[in-house]
């Protein structure tokens, strides 16, 4: 809101005017006062010449004299007053072109927060990228191809088992039958030696050798039945070894296979890992530009540090001053209505009472509030500043943590202020002020609804500040504005009241 310059202009003159009178009305003692008043002037004039220089340089040489001329030690009321206004408003000044000079940093910090959030974002989609190639995990594929492995290992070893223990067996069946078949064969060459012997011998001997061939043939064909049995049995046992034997070509043509299988699934595996690698080299790469983005935010934050504290200085000394001011204008009235008293019929009457109006000490007041106004702004701005930060803490810190990523120093930071508690201060204070100047006694009407105005404002912070029952307070400050015009119709200032005031 822009300040009252011309009321300013207006105390300036006023402040001339008083210098002169004083030096009319007073003994020789004032003499001295006069002279320090012209060095106040003189520094004020000073002052006044530097600020026109619209440099931070010629602005802080500018509040330079006008702290001499408050310290200027011997000056009257009227020069108190108006070297504190005066430099009053050159702290105000100093504080508004540094607010200007932090508020010019608001786009690049929350360009740097879209920024920020903008890369968080693509490395949430290469977490995600990665998570999705870490699910095709083959550690469970693998372990049922080992299981499988393993059972069909046992598998084969059983059936090699079993096929040597059925190739024993028909060893020995075979050993037996080889034995008999010696039998055999030995019975019956015997019975054709005793046949062929028989045919050349006597009668009488013939018929015993050809009995011993016929019982040679008779052992022969009982061996040969033995043989017939033992081969008998074989057949089965040569079976059954078939079938273990091929139980067993079979298992190990599944161990083959499966081991092929193994080969396969742990090469695409591979695969699997070298782009899930290439993903957490993505992700590293855009941390290294967060940490870049998270640098230069870092530095604007020390920047607006500094902007921020000497704007809160300015503010500060420019309410303080004002305050002061306001203190030295009730003594001045007090020793102006004295005067009056006084001197009922001096010429000078009508100018004590004129100045008593344009130095009441309410016009201060209201400056003063006006800085704590602009503090508590401050302070506002701030706070949702930082609110704006943890949301967007709030948003990447998983992500950055999945990434193995460290926040950026910059968002990871304490706050420096509790920005909300000073904001509700400054501007709570800036609404005692206001009601205080437009129900105060004898207050000039435009500086009642100055403060009327300025107390909407105030009070509509508070209720952006989070103090949501402020919003009441700001709505009957309007209605009490709105009231106090001649014509609300024609309200110059309806345009800049937030829609939700106006109802």
């Amino acid at each position: 809101m822009k300040r009252f310059s011309k009321r300013h202009s207006i105390l300036a003159l006023a402040l001339g005017s008083l210098v002169l009178t004083s030096a009319v009305g007073c003994d020789s003692m004032e003499s001295d006062a006069s002279k320090a008043d012209r060095k106040v002037q003189k520094s004020v004039m000073e002052s006044a010449e530097k600020r026109r220089t619209p440099t931070t340089q010629g602005l802080s040489s500018a509040i330079a004299d006008l702290n001499m001329a408050v310290n200027q030690s011997g000056a009257s009321l009227s020069g108190k007053i108006e070297a504190k206004s005066m430099l009053a408003a050159a702290e105000f000044e100093a504080g508004d072109r540094t607010l200007r000079d932090l508020n010019a940093l608001d786009p690049a910090i929350s360009r740097a927060f879209w920024d920020i959030r903008q890369i968080a974002a693509q490395i949430q989609k290469a977490n995600d990228a990665a998570k999705a190639l870490a699910a095709t995990n083959p550690d469970a594929t693998l372990k049922l191809i080992a299981d499988k492995k393993t059972e069909m290992a046992a598998a084969s070893a059983a059936a090699a088992k079993k096929a040597s223990d059925l190739q024993g067996e028909i060893d020995k069946v075979k050993g037996q039958v080889a034995a008999l078949t010696q039998q055999k064969d030995a019975a019956m060459a015997e019975a054709e030696s005793a046949a062929d012997k028989a045919s050349k011998a006597s009668d009488k001997e013939a018929g015993a050798i050809l009995d011993a061939a016929t019982e040679s043939r008779r052992k022969g064909g009982n061996i040969g039945h033995d043989i017939d049995k033992q081969s008998a049995a074989l057949l089965p046992l040569e079976r059954d070894m078939a079938v273990e034997q091929a139980n067993k070509a079979t298992a190990d043509q599944a161990i083959a296979a499966l081991d092929e299988n193994e080969k396969v699934v742990k090469a695409n595996w591979a695969t699997v890992m070298t782009q899930m690698d290439e993903q957490k080299a993505l992700a590293a790469k855009m941390g290294q530009e967060l940490a870049a983005k998270g640098k230069a935010l870092e530095d604007l934050y020390k920047r607006a540090a500094e902007l921020r504290a000497e704007a809160v200085k300015h503010f500060n000394d420019s309410a303080d001053k004002n305050a002061s001011a306001a203190t030295d204008a009730n003594s001045l009235s007090l020793q102006l209505g004295k005067w009056v008293n006084d001197f009922p019929k001096a010429p000078e009457k009508v100018a004590w009472d004129r100045l008593r109006t344009l130095y009441h000490l309410n016009v201060f007041k209201l400056l003063q509030g006006e800085a704590q106004t602009t503090l508590g702004t401050l302070y506002s701005n701030q706070a949702a500043q930082q609110d704006a930060r943890a949301k967007l803490v709030a948003s990447i810190s998983k992500t950055l943590q999945e990434a193995g990523i460290a926040l950026p120093a910059a968002l990871s930071a304490p706050d420096d202020v509790k920005a909300v508690d000073a904001a509700g201060k400054a501007y709570g204070n800036a609404a005692e002020l206001f009601v205080a100047v437009y129900e105060g006694g004898g207050t000039p009407k435009d500086v009642q609804q100055a403060a009327r105005l300025f107390r909407v404002f105030s009070s509509y912070g508070q209720y952006l500040n989070g103090d949501k029952a402020k919003l009441g307070d700001a709505k009957n400050a309007y209605k009490a504005y709105q009231e106090a015009l001649p014509d609300s119709k024609d309200d110059p200032m309806a345009r800049w009241i937030p829609a939700e005031i106006r109802g």
